[in-house]
């Protein structure tokens, strides 16, 4: 079985720049239990880094676009707190999924 531990994730806003290759990231903040994500960013960069089998050691970067409607943003007076949740279709295009995950895609949004 394979076991990942996580040792730790921080995040950083991603502020673009004239196209998608120029972009400067600011200060990385470390991700804590009750650590909060500032919904005024579009763009974050996620960053991870965890051992696998206790020896292995895997890192994970990416860049990811704020996910939340103005409705959704409105219902919350406050910051809500950071979760990270990634599931992935391989070989599923987004109109493929909303169209034939409705149930699925609808709960997700």
């Amino acid at each position: 079985i394979n076991k990942i531990v996580i040792k730790k994730c921080e995040y950083a806003q991603v502020v673009w720049f004239k196209n998608d290759f120029n972009y400067k990231l600011d200060n990385l903040k470390e991700i804590e239990n009750g650590s909060y994500l500032n919904k005024s960013f579009d763009y974050y960069l996620i960053n991870c880094t965890g051992v696998q089998n206790q020896n292995k050691i895997l890192n994970y970067k990416r860049i990811f676009a704020k996910i939340f409607s103005t409705e959704t943003e409105k219902k919350f007076e406050k910051s809500q707190p950071i979760n990270i949740f990634m599931l992935g279709f391989d070989s599923v295009s987004r109109e493929d999924w909303l169209e034939n995950l409705p149930k699925s895609s609808h709960y997700l949004l």
